[in-house]
């Protein structure tokens, strides 16, 4: 399924993320809804790619290896330090009070990872997402 998307100018409130990819697994989101009691939905996570996991945080493991989405190649570099913005109201979503506080208290803020491209190419819904090596230093 194809989506248009545009590319506009950032408004007056600048929004940083720690690296040009972010990633998390479908059984950490299942994770937050069980132990966390709250709604786990990505959209609050702003994420680039959702992998389908069967083992929580699984994800967290890749750190400093390379894996392949489709046909390109991310370097994950850290964890994801999560802010207050997975407790405010996004697009379609209602505010979900207490996201923050209970991931800070069981997961150090963090879910999800970052990553960086190594080999750009295309990605798409149903890829196979593997270990490749690991990262160069």
């Amino acid at each position: 399924m194809e989506a248009p998307v545009r590319l506009v100018a950032e408004g007056e409130v600048s929004h940083y993320d720690a690296a040009g990819v972010s990633l998390v697994g479908t059984a950490s989101l299942d994770w937050c809804r069980e132990h966390l009691d709250v709604d786990g939905d990505v959209r609050r996570l702003r994420t680039n790619i959702v992998v389908a996991t069967d083992e929580p945080f699984i994800e967290e493991t890749w750190t400093g290896r390379t894996v392949r989405v489709g046909e390109t190649e991310l370097s994950v570099v850290e964890r994801t330090e999560r802010c207050r913005m997975v407790d405010i109201a996004q697009d379609g979503l209602p505010t979900q009070p207490g996201w923050l506080k209970s991931l800070g208290r069981e997961r150090e803020l963090c879910l999800g990872v970052y990553a960086s491209v190594v080999t750009a190419g295309r990605i798409a819904l149903g890829d196979v997402v593997s270990l490749v090596k690991d990262s160069p230093a």
